[in-house]
């Protein structure tokens, strides 16, 4: 996988160099080069996949093999072990609760993975 500097797009790295660095030397974010679309497949079977499942397919598809399937997943479902349950709130309006981890706040999703 290869990513680039959103301030200077000629300034590249691969995963586990960006992964190390956080963040490009010129204060820029990395961003995939390329982010392919994920399959109509598994768009399908979506409603009836765990989170942690749909997070380690959507982590394989963008990662392009950067990190192998067996460390992924483990990554993934370690960070992903809390439920995220959505609630109605009447026919029209449902809330996403992302306060089930450990610090009772939604960036547990982002920061712990």
């Amino acid at each position: 996988m290869e990513l680039y500097s959103t301030n200077n797009p000629d300034l590249r790295a691969g995963l586990s160099e960006a992964i190390f660095q956080a963040l490009p030397p010129d204060r820029g974010l990395y961003m995939p080069l390329e982010i392919t679309p994920l399959s109509a497949s598994f768009f399908d079977k979506l409603s009836s996949m765990p989170m942690a499942e749909m997070g380690f397919r959507i982590c394989r598809h963008l990662f392009q093999g950067s990190i192998p399937d067996n460390d992924l997943k483990e990554i993934v479902y370690g960070a992903i072990n809390f439920p995220a349950p959505l609630v109605e709130i009447n026919d029209h309006i449902h809330v996403l609760e992302l306060f089930h981890g450990t610090s009772l706040e939604y960036k547990d999703f982002g920061a712990r993975f």
